[in-house]
């Protein structure tokens, strides 16, 4: 098998398996960790961003300990809100920060 064709497979399948997860959410971690390995990290988070005031929140992670979901949650996402994070969500959709 190809290396193309490999990636193809593992991004075909990610793909069905994301929409797995739409319909049954217990799935999702799984996805999160799948598609944090595909792209060879360690872990991985899946944020949600208000453009209106910058602030975002953690939604899902993978590989990450929920001491430093926390931290990042007080110090990142809620910055938005007082203007210490300007600039830092403003990146397009799909742009790993």
């Amino acid at each position: 098998m190809s290396n193309t064709t490999h990636i193809s497979s593992h991004i075909s399948s990610l793909i069905g398996d994301i929409y797995d997860a739409i319909l049954d959410q217990s799935l999702w971690t799984g996805v999160l960790g799948k598609a944090t390995q595909f792209i060879g990290a360690q872990a991985g988070a899946l944020l949600w961003r208000n453009t209106v005031d910058e602030a975002a929140d953690v939604v899902l992670t993978f590989g990450i300990e929920p001491h430093y979901v926390e931290l990042y949650t007080e110090h990142y996402a809620k910055a938005g809100r007082s203007g210490e994070a300007r600039g830092r969500f403003r990146q397009s959709s799909g742009y790993v920060i």
